[in-house]
């Protein structure tokens, strides 16, 4: 109970964190081990399976369950973040909040793919101007070359493609 207590305290403290992609990172980034207790979930370990996942999601398929499921979920958030920020999708690209760019943060965060930035106006020219020190600082020195590869991925995907063309208009005929 204590441990259930002391994660619960975690995410409170960590609202950027998605508890289910916490929870289910660890499978995809060990996946030889089948369990992990709710006290693993309290180490540095855990915390490192989570980062490791959003790499890993940066470069995964854009085709992939995993990734289809994930853009559903985060047509969710956006459609959320907009309503209540009152922008709309065109101006998503470029809102800030205090000195950090929204977008950027939340690709930083795993609220985003990184496909995402191909279907937006301006999104891609905005992370190109963002200071290079503070994108290597929330991202890898290769961040520019996972973008690079992603862009390319993105245009040879047809089921995300599509998917996000789709919502994109539902978000735009809503606000």
């Amino acid at each position: 109970m204590e441990d259930l207590k002391r994660l619960s305290s975690f995410f409170e403290q960590f609202e950027n964190i998605s508890v289910k992609e916490f929870i289910t990172a660890p499978y995809v980034i060990y996946p030889q081990e089948n369990h992990f207790p709710l006290s693993f979930y309290l180490t540095r370990r855990a915390i490192n399976a989570y980062n490791l996942y959003l790499k890993k999601m940066l470069n995964s398929d854009p085709d992939s369950d995993a990734m289809l499921e994930k853009a559903e979920e985060s047509f969710e958030f956006i459609q959320k973040f907009i309503s209540e920020k009152g922008i709309n999708l065109d101006d998503y690209p470029r809102h800030c909040e205090g000195l950090s760019n929204s977008m950027l943060l939340h690709l930083k965060d795993g609220k985003i793919p990184i496909y995402f930035i191909f279907s937006l106006n301006d999104a891609e020219s905005v992370i190109k101007s963002i200071d290079e020190d503070l994108i290597m600082l929330w991202f890898d020195s290769n961040f520019f070359e996972i973008l690079s590869k992603a862009k390319f991925k993105y245009h040879k995907s047809v089921k995300l493609k599509q998917l996000i063309n789709n919502k994109i208009k539902i978000i735009k005929t809503i606000k």
